[in-house]
């Protein structure tokens, strides 16, 4: 009887944790320009609360950038000979730095998903989806209404692109 207990408890617990999908099309306001569209993007991925927050956004008409960071790698090799009371050493080193970062294409960019937490229902988050359903990026918002928002100026985003 106790196991039973035990058990429909930790469903209880369990069935708590995670999130809900919001049921929410993106439909974006007529007024919504394309301006005003990657204004809220940006907004969007520098408010992120996540731990992928990028540290630079530019948004094109195919695609948007996000910079997560620099990367820098080196290597050296260095050697030295005896020369009576001194030495001779020879030495190279190479550095290469790149900036890591994500392009997402409007044009690869499918249903966009907004999930609430269960726990905190102001935390949501948008996740950007590929024709194929795979998951591309999320955006932590900290509301709803700017979870929609970012959402409705994907949708823009996305119907300008298809457009041109």
């Amino acid at each position: 009887m106790r196991y039973l207990a035990f058990i429909s408890l930790l469903l209880t617990v369990l069935s708590g944790c995670g999130s809900n999908r919001v049921d929410y099309t993106p439909m974006p306001p007529a007024a919504m320009t394309r301006q005003q569209a990657i204004e809220i993007v940006e907004q969007g991925f520098y408010e992120d609360y996540g731990k992928k927050r990028p540290v630079h956004v530019d948004v094109t008409e195919r695609y948007i950038l996000l910079a997560d960071g620099v990367i820098s790698k080196g290597s050296g090799f260095a050697s030295a000979t005896p020369v009576g009371t001194g030495a001779i050493a020879a030495g190279t080193s190479t550095t290469i730095t790149k900036e890591m970062g994500q392009r997402i294409y409007f044009n690869n960019l499918g249903r966009t998903t907004i999930h609430q937490k269960r726990t905190n229902p102001n935390r949501c988050t948008v996740v950007l989806r590929a024709f194929d359903q795979s998951d591309v990026r999320a955006i932590h918002t900290r509301s709803l209404a700017h979870a929609q928002r970012f959402a409705d100026a994907i949708e823009v985003l996305r119907s300008a692109s298809q457009v041109k």
